[in-house]
């Protein structure tokens, strides 16, 4: 069982840090530079999609896996 609570706290932290860069692209999608070639709408979606979903993982209790 403790394998597992690793691997759930590692892909949390995984989405989060890639929601952050997605949102922080479309951000700059808006604003600024064209960073990534897709809409600044799709990279702020998704961004924070991913990060509401690794914050969602960080926050869960991992008895109830």
């Amino acid at each position: 069982m403790m394998g597992s609570e690793y691997m759930v706290k590692v892909l949390a932290w995984l989405l989060s840090i890639v929601g952050a860069a997605g949102v922080i692209a479309g951000l700059l999608g808006f604003f600024g530079p064209v960073v990534i070639s897709l809409s600044p709408w799709i990279s702020l979606i998704v961004g924070f999609l991913l990060l509401l979903s690794g914050y969602g993982l960080m926050t869960r209790d991992l008895d109830e896996i």
